[in-house]
């Protein structure tokens, strides 16, 4: 397993905002079944920036893509519990 710096605390909150935002609506039309599903399907496989309620949160979510890789998104994103 590789090991990825951690995350920033902007960073965190755009996941954690993308999250919120796509958990109970993702596309299952197109296969998606959750909010990973969504940021990876949708957003990331297409390099689309998601407009969200912070601006620069989207570019934030296309610059952990790639860096880490969508994988990671499975493998190893680990969200904290939101408060």
């Amino acid at each position: 397993m590789t090991k990825h710096r951690d995350l920033t605390d902007d960073e965190v909150a755009a996941l954690q905002a993308f999250a919120a935002a796509h958990k109970r609506k993702a596309d299952r039309s197109r296969g998606c079944d959750n909010w990973r599903d969504e940021l990876s399907m949708i957003y990331w496989y297409n390099a689309r920036i998601w407009i969200g309620p912070v601006p620069g949160m989207g570019t934030l979510l296309h610059g952990l893509r790639n860096e880490f890789g969508p994988t990671w998104l499975y493998d190893e994103c680990k969200l904290p519990k939101s408060s």
